[in-house]
């Protein structure tokens, strides 16, 4: 049984790859869904790291992916609905990412919403590869075009812009994905979340 959303895991999803290690050493079925999800798009050598500790100027923190090929550094924050129930808990990860890419230790953070991943994730990594191709193989290119939603394909994924996301239109055999009616995923960067940009009016998350 998934404890993010209630329903008994797809037998296929429990039987890894030999390069990714077991659903037990990760810290939720969430980020197993993602790092399962992951490898099949990812450039080959691409370096997946999970959970990794960054020290910044307001803390220590840790990151749940960062992907780091040819250069490029993308990072991943696997959001559940449970840990971001106000406006305090989206500021205070506002002030935690701000103050982990003004360390430099990624390019990039994408926050991916858990439910967009669980039922949509042709989708999430489309939006990415949109924004950073570099660390997809061409395969997976040609594949996540073909996989992702026409909803998806037709917005617009501006550079400058951090959200993208887009309406579903609700068929009967979409009766699979509840409550899946919108996509969204955010990309935050040095330039669109400057760390002296970001209020401190709360207390930071606590240190990891």
């Amino acid at each position: 049984m998934c404890e993010w959303c209630g329903r008994i895991l797809n037998p296929v999803l429990m039987h890894a790859p030999p390069y990714l290690t077991p659903p037990s050493t990760y810290d939720s079925p969430l980020e197993y869904r993602f790092a399962h999800q992951a490898v099949k798009y990812l450039r080959p050598g691409t370096d997946l790291q999970k959970q990794v500790p960054v020290a910044t100027s307001i803390g220590g923190f840790r990151l749940d992916f960062l992907v780091e090929v040819d250069g490029s550094r993308v990072a991943f924050e696997c959001d559940g609905g449970e840990f971001h129930t106000s406006a305090d808990d989206w500021l205070r990860d506002k002030q935690r990412d701000a103050a982990i890419l003004a360390t430099g230790l990624t390019d990039v953070i994408y926050r991916v919403n858990g439910k967009c991943l669980w039922f949509r994730p042709e989708d999430v990594f489309y939006a990415v590869s949109r924004w950073n191709p570099e660390i997809f193989s061409e395969r997976a290119l040609v594949n996540l075009a073909r996989l992702a939603s026409p909803a998806l394909k037709s917005s617009d994924f501006d550079p400058a812009e951090r959200v993208v996301g887009c309406r579903y239109e609700y068929h009967q055999d979409d009766a699979d994905k509840p409550d899946i009616r919108r996509f969204e995923i955010e990309r935050r960067t040095r330039l669109n979340l400057p760390a002296h940009r970001v209020a401190t009016a709360v207390t930071p998350l606590a240190p990891v």
